[in-house]
């Protein structure tokens, strides 16, 4: 992604059945969909866990109508579904 634009990839970046790299280049477009989303990162309330603890946090992903919904510093309920994702790791060298 480069300022807001998708870049398509100059080749396909997924494996065969056999292991061997796949080698297409004709990639379909149109088909995307697109949706506002934001990125959210929720805390414990430091007056509802003991002195000397560090509060826990979660990074939430909203969708659709709950954008802009919240701003920081406002105490929410999130209710939806847990989705564990991996984040690739950064070589540092």
């Amino acid at each position: 992604q480069r300022n807001n634009n998708l870049v398509p990839p100059k080749c396909c970046p997924n494996f065969l059945s056999g292991g061997q790299k796949c080698r297409g280049t004709n990639f379909k477009q149109g088909d995307s969909v697109h949706t506002d989303y934001q990125e959210i990162k929720i805390q414990e309330a430091a007056s509802r866990i003991g002195v000397g603890h560090i509060p826990r946090s979660l990074l939430i992903k909203l969708q659709h109508d709950l954008v802009d919904r919240c701003q920081p510093g406002d105490e929410v309920v999130v209710v939806g579904s847990l989705l564990a994702q991996w984040q690739q790791s950064v070589a540092v060298g």
